[in-house]
């Protein structure tokens, strides 16, 4: 799940839909967001990968998207860090 939430807050301009099948699975999402955000803006800010994510494919192909992009990384920061998680979806993926 990291990976895939890291992607997807990479290219959050361009998500057309977040959702899932069950809605426990939406609230998993939304839950793994907030115990990670501070690791995934880091690896943004840094444009490196988590060092606990080992799988090669994974982390070849993400070498090739995962840039250092500090502005990114300060929009997740903001959003993520306070207590007001009501709204979180469409404040970080504007296109849903």
């Amino acid at each position: 799940m990291y990976t895939q939430m890291l992607c997807g807050l990479l290219m959050r301009k361009q998500v057309l839909r977040v959702g899932a099948v069950f809605a426990s699975g939406l609230l998993r999402a939304i839950r793994f967001l907030q115990l990670n955000w501070q690791q995934l803006a880091h690896d943004i800010a840094t444009g490196t990968l988590n060092p606990k994510i080992t799988d090669a494919s994974i982390r070849e192909t993400l070498a090739g998207i995962l840039k250092p992009n500090a502005e990114l990384a300060e929009f997740i920061t903001k959003e993520c860090e306070g207590d007001n998680w009501e709204g979180i979806i469409p404040r970080i993926w504007p296109q849903h």
